[in-house]
């Protein structure tokens, strides 16, 4: 094979090339290179801390959840437990009211009967005096007599 001068200053260039590559843009890209690995080495330590992270809160959040469901649960719990209690109260309430007005109805019928009563033992002995008079007027026994013994039978009533 031929070493021509074209070879030898394609190779003299090539040299140059990699020597000025090396020299000046290698360090660089290398540098490049470890920042950016780093900056994703941390960035995946950032993640993974991050999903730890995550998955604490999601765990505390679960038993947030819980405890929120176990108290809404006592809170309904209670909540019927009172709406009973109120219900029970309140038909006592009504079963007492109802009973006063039922024994105020019949105390009230009570006095009605009572008043009847009074009011038919006189008319009762309105009559009665009126016939005894009427009896008294047709025998033929003296009036004052008579009328004496009215007014004592009337005042004993």
């Amino acid at each position: 094979m031929n070493l021509n001068s074209t070879i030898i200053g394609q190779l003299i260039s090539f040299i140059f090339f990699v020597f000025f590559c090396m020299k000046y843009l290698w360090p660089k890209l290398i540098s490049i290179i470890e920042s950016r690995k780093i900056q994703i080495e941390n960035d995946l330590l950032f993640i993974e801390n991050s999903k730890i992270e995550i998955n604490k809160k999601i765990k505390i959040s679960m038993k947030e959840i819980e405890k929120s469901k176990k108290r809404a649960f006592e809170i309904i719990e209670n909540a019927k437990i009172q709406s009973s209690y109120i219900l029970e109260k309140a038909i006592s309430k009504a079963e007492d009211e109802k009973n006063k007005i039922i024994n105020k109805s019949y105390d009230e019928i009570e006095h009605q009967k009572k008043i009847a009563f009074q009011e038919l033992n006189k008319k009762i002995s309105i009559l009665a005096i009126s016939i005894s008079k009427k009896a008294i007027e047709s025998s033929f026994i003296k009036y004052n007599i008579n009328d004496n013994m009215i007014n004592k039978i009337i005042s004993d009533l």
